[in-house]
């Protein structure tokens, strides 16, 4: 049973705003001993927040209290927050054992808590969305997850992505309506929908408009000038600043897993180009 019609996430979304405010972030996996010069280039150049995927070869469940102490002071230092907690759970296979990944994501909302990160990313499990037993299998997974994250205050935020149970924006709402939970939203990355065939402004975007309280950027969307204009990145972005929105903008430049200030840099520059193209503001 469909729960959309009593739904109201108005309280949540960040996309209703009267004054639009876009924050810029970016995804690592650090492996620097110390980040210290690098989160301090970042902030220079306007990020305010880091989208953590791994840090020192572990996964983040992985890192000790020791290991998020030394983490939690240079963040300190450096004036940075965790804007998302970018993990890895909901990536196995809808077929495999559950108990070991509501462990792993224990501790992934034990990382995000000590952070002060209101999000964790999670995904939809590998499998053929198409497949009612296990698109139903997908919806009890998150449900449970959901219960896990509702005493923490920390929301789960699903991305799509080909090959996943949620893959196309029909797909993810109906799981988000069905699981039903204010601890588990949406955010949006167009890449994604792009390579599922759809266009991510007019057949993601709107029809989901009140779901979504943060945007990832790829790296493939800023490769050339006709990969940026398919993703609708401008009219996008153009809309998003019409609607209000307040949140986190987070551009993932890494290749192969590693971080390239310089390309990180020119591609920062041409997204701010484009968001001050679309908005009154200067100060963006």
């Amino acid at each position: 049973m469909s729960f959309e019609p009593e739904l109201d996430f108005g309280f949540l979304t960040q996309n209703q705003k009267p004054k639009p405010l876009f924050s810029y972030s970016t995804s690592l996996n650090l492996s620097q001993d110390d980040p210290t010069t690098l989160f301090e280039s970042l902030k220079k150049a306007g990020i305010t927040g880091i989208d953590l995927a791994s840090a020192w070869g572990k996964e983040l469940y992985e890192l000790t209290n020791e290991d998020l102490k030394q983490l939690e002071k240079i963040l300190k230092q450096t004036e940075l927050a965790i804007s998302r907690v970018n993990s890895q759970i909901g990536t196995i296979g809808i077929g495999d054992a559950f108990e070991s990944e509501k462990l792993k994501f224990e501790r992934m909302l034990e990382v995000a808590d000590w952070f002060g990160a209101s999000y964790i990313k999670v995904s939809s499990f590998k499998g053929d969305g198409t497949n009612p037993e296990q698109l139903a299998e997908a919806i009890k997974r998150l449900s449970e997850l959901a219960e896990q994250a509702q005493p923490w205050g920390i929301i789960m935020l699903h991305e799509n992505a080909p090959g996943y149970i949620g893959d196309k924006a029909a797909r993810c709402k109906h799981i988000i309506y069905e699981v039903a939970s204010s601890n588990l939203r949406t955010s949006f990355n167009p890449a994604q929908f792009m390579e599922v065939g759809e266009k991510p402004l007019s057949e993601a975007y709107e029809p989901m408009l009140a779901q979504y309280t943060y945007v990832q950027l790829e790296n493939s969307l800023f490769q050339s000038p006709e990969t940026l204009e398919q993703s609708e990145l401008k009219k996008l972005l153009a809309t998003m600043w019409e609607n209000g929105y307040q949140g986190y903008i987070n551009l993932d430049t890494r290749e192969d897993g590693a971080f390239q200030l310089n390309s990180f840099e020119s591609k920062l520059a041409t997204l701010k180009g484009i968001v001050k193209a679309v908005s009154s503001s200067e100060s963006v």
